[in-house]
């Protein structure tokens, strides 16, 4: 019910606004009682029109309705003209939403669609029909058509093209404040606009031609209003100046009063319409080109303030482009500014290390009005070099020659270095790949290998072989042999160092403590070639594997060492410094004053394998394995050099998170201290050492630039005097036979390549000491027989010992990482392997 009330309230509104509109059209008719050459309803209906919609059809029809049965006319005729006057406004706001038409008539396109489509020729669809309605029905001559369809049209259409603006563009303006200088402008143009038509519009008609020639006077004000006003504004001025026209016409005065006066009118509605033609396109013209003027101001401080370098280029006859602008962005990236650029030209860009092809390419495509895309390295105004990236593209105004060229300079030095060690990643990931195969492969045959070299050279010792004339050449070759092995076995697990998981477990670590341990354990190293020089600051604490950092230092103050002649301590230094810097990450600086790397050498260092060593000197993972532990840990390691005057390392790694700080201070112990073997030092030895303690979580590094090998301490050899009952279980039938070999002199030893037959054997009821069993193996692995041996010998099970060659699957990794047995890497040292022996849980220790 609401709704259609107000429905109704909306027709009668509109109708009545009509109404009282044309009443006032209708007290100038010329002919019949219909035909006004003054319409303003016309304007009101097409506002309606517009903004209501179909909402305003029926309050146009009763207003045209009425008011025309108001002037005496029969039903039939003031029907027609009614309907010509509803087909008007449906034809004119037809016509202006295919136009696309805006009421805030911003642009010249909008004030062209109202003059065609609703000024035009939604009126002469009205005049047409209320002029043949008037002549149809006898009220005027057929005779009078012409001129009756002339006076409506014209009649309508300076209401539409007076009043229409006014309506559509006032409630879309967005009506900010005046400021008081505004408001004295408009004050001003009131009051001159209102003297002016008093003195045009006030004065008795005369043949003088300088009274009509006075109306032109009113043109500056329209103009002035269309330049300076909002569009509103600018419509009602040109609105008040029609109404003052019209008024005095009407009353027989001002220069447009003429008898007939139906020719006056004529000269009056010619005069509106160029007036408000004027004023609308004016006003048109200058708030698009207004918008226009911010659209370029805002591209243009969009261009200066881009953080990418921008360039504008004019060709220039002989002498390539020269430069126009030249942003704030270009400016910070390569220190040029714009007026040093627009005297020197792109010449002042080229650099020794720009290629001699660039400035030829890039003249000759500005010349021939192409585009440009190309990396090139050019010169910074301090001397320096960058990498840019440039693209140029031609502007053509006329679609055909090429006016100017717009270049976009990117700066991507810190791209490519990113890309490069990317691909150093990419090459890394590739050998993580296949050094887990590798390692198997290679670990086994060696294993055995070895052992059996092991076997031979305790037999060529032994009292029987000793004194043969040969031994002692046989004995020289055996241990040839196995150091050759012994340098196998090193590379191997060096390159398992790629394969491991970098989600391996971490815990809060202090770098001050790593520092520590790095430099007792490279103390005899350093101490015959530099000064060693500590500087601890405070710093947080990093989630990190202590062991793997340690790694990392050893190798770094190894390669330090390597780097510096010995014998000259006093002439060198090496200096280790813990820092935090300004984003809150760890840094550790290890710097020497030793020989330096070459500058062509430093993009390589960290490529797997790359070395200057002499062959059988280093294989080169030293630095790649730093390299991988530090960025699987989030960090980044860099490296500055100078040669002759030395290398500095430093190792950035992010603080530890609120997780691992709050586990540090309630769970945080200092690591166990090494324990001595027999009393002697620690022995530098994977695998050896009190588990969880540094000595038993490092490996000896490949060493990088500048390093040596030697890191190793061979550890004492240990014999048994108790026989043990010792199980090998490896599906390589070989491994198991080459153990035999070393362990049956001391031990009993059985061997499978089963793990189902040994587990038939152990519950069958016979007895082991210690189980040596391969990690993975096909049908029942290491890790099944474990299980199995929980379940129905646990004593047993924690006599097992696991052997792995390094082709670790996720599940042999968690289990490795749970289990509680010891897990030895193939091939394991002979001593090692006599060690564990001797250490078997539940069994006396066997003397040394």
């Amino acid at each position: 019910m609401r709704r259609v009330c107000v429905e109704l309230g909306v027709v009668a509104g509109v109708a009545g606004v009509y109404l009282a509109l044309a009443l006032l059209g209708l007290k100038v008719v010329v002919v019949a009682q219909q035909v006004s050459p003054v319409w303003p309803p016309a304007g009101f209906a097409l506002a309606a029109g517009f903004i209501l919609g179909r909402r305003a059809w029926p309050g146009v029809w009763m207003g045209a309705l009425i008011a025309n049965l108001s002037t005496g006319a029969p039903w039939p005729v003031a029907l027609a003209i009614a309907v010509g006057n509803t087909l008007e406004v449906v034809v004119g706001t037809s016509l202006l939403r295919r136009a696309g038409y805006r009421a805030e008539q911003d642009r010249t396109r909008d004030v062209l669609a109202l003059v065609v489509g609703p000024a035009i020729v939604g009126t002469l669809v009205s005049a047409a029909v209320g002029a043949g309605a008037v002549c149809a029905s006898g009220l005027a001559p057929w005779t009078l058509y012409s001129r009756a369809l002339g006076v409506w049209w014209v009649g309508d259409a300076m209401g539409v093209l007076a009043l229409a603006p006014v309506l559509l563009s006032w409630r879309t303006v967005s009506w900010s404040r005046l400021t008081s200088r505004e408001v004295d402008e408009r004050a001003l143009l009131l009051v001159l606009l209102f003297i002016a038509c008093a003195v045009v519009f006030g004065q008795r008609p005369t043949h003088d031609t300088g009274l009509f020639a006075q109306a032109f006077l009113l043109f500056p004000f329209a103009i002035w209003a269309a330049l300076r006003l909002r569009v509103p504004e600018a419509a009602l001025v040109t609105l008040l100046i029609s109404t003052g026209a019209t008024v005095g016409t009407a009353l027989g005065i001002g220069p447009f009063a003429s008898e007939p006066a139906i020719d006056g009118m004529f000269v009056l509605q010619l005069f509106i319409a160029v007036l408000a033609l004027t004023s609308l396109l004016l006003n048109g013209a200058r708030v698009e080109g207004l918008a226009a003027m911010a659209q370029l101001k805002l591209l243009a401080a969009a261009m200066r303030s881009t953080e990418e370098g921008l360039l504008v280029l004019e060709p220039e006859p002989g002498r390539g482009a020269r430069v126009l602008f030249a942003n704030s962005g270009f400016w910070q990236m390569s220190g040029w500014t714009e007026a040093e650029l627009q005297e020197g030209g792109l010449a002042v860009l080229v650099g020794a290390s720009t290629p001699e092809e660039f400035l030829p390419r890039l003249e000759y495509a500005v010349r021939e009005g192409g585009s440009f895309s190309g990396e090139a390295m050019l010169r910074r105004r301090d001397g320096g070099d960058f990498i840019a990236e440039l693209q140029l593209s031609p502007v053509r105004e006329d679609g055909e020659v090429a006016t100017h060229f717009v270049a976009t300079v990117r700066d991507v030095s810190e791209k490519r270095r990113l890309q490069e060690q990317l691909a150093l990643s990419e090459r890394m990931a590739s050998v993580g790949r296949l050094a887990a195969g590798v390692a198997h492969e290679v670990n086994t045959p060696l294993a055995y290998v070895l052992t059996h070299l092991e076997a031979l050279k305790r037999q060529l010792i032994s009292a029987p072989l000793r004194a043969h004339p040969q031994a002692p050449v046989l004995l020289e070759s055996v241990t040839r042999a196995k150091e050759g092995g012994e340098r196998v076995r090193h590379i191997v697990r060096d390159l398992r160092v790629f394969a491991r998981d970098a989600r391996e477990e971490r815990r809060p670590v202090d770098l001050n403590e790593v520092v520590e341990t790095a430099l007792t354990l490279t103390r005899a190293e350093l101490r015959h070639r530099a000064t060693v020089v500590q500087r601890r600051s405070s710093v947080p604490l990093v989630a990190a594997n202590r062991a793997r950092l340690e790694q990392v230092l050893v190798n770094l103050l190894m390669n330090a060492a390597q780097a510096l002649p010995e014998g000259e301590a006093a002439a060198h230094e090496v200096e280790v410094r813990t820092e935090s810097d300004a984003s809150g990450r760890v840094l550790v600086v290890v710097r020497d004053t030793g020989k330096g790397i070459p500058a062509e050498h430093l993009p390589r260092i960290f490529e797997p394998f790359f070395t200057t060593k002499r062959v059988g000197e280093g294989m080169g993972l030293g630095l790649a394995i730093c390299h991988e532990i530090i960025s699987g840990l989030g960090g980044d390691i860099s490296v500055q050099s100078t040669l002759g005057r030395g290398t500095r390392v430093t190792v950035a790694l992010p603080a530890a998170a609120d997780a691992y700080l709050e586990a540090a201070l309630t769970h945080r112990e200092p690591p166990p201290p090494a324990q001595p073997v027999d009393g002697g030092e620690v022995p530098f030895v994977a695998g050896a050492g009190t588990p969880g303690s540094p000595l038993s979580q490092i490996a000896p590094l490949p060493l990088g630039e500048g390093q040596g090998e030697g890191a190793v301490t061979p550890t004492p050899v240990l014999t048994s005097s108790t026989r043990r009952s010792v199980l090998v279980v490896d599906d390589e039938i070989r491994m198991g036979l080459s153990m035999q070999l070393l362990l049956q002199p001391d031990h009993d030893v059985a061997t499978t390549t089963s793990a189902q037959e040994a587990l038939d054997w152990i519950l069958s009821g016979r007895r082991f000491d210690i189980i040596f069993c391969d990690l993975q193996m096909p049908h029942m692995s290491g890790m099944e027989l474990h299980t199995r041996l929980r379940e129905h010998a646990p004593d047993v099970a924690e006599r097992m010992v696991f052997l792995t060659g390094g082709a670790f699957t996720t599940a042999a990794r968690e289990f490795v990482r749970t289990v509680h047995n010891r897990v030895l890497e193939k091939p394991v040292p002979p001593d090692l392997l006599l060690s564990t022996i001797s250490e078997a849980p539940g069994l006396p220790r066997s003397a040394a």
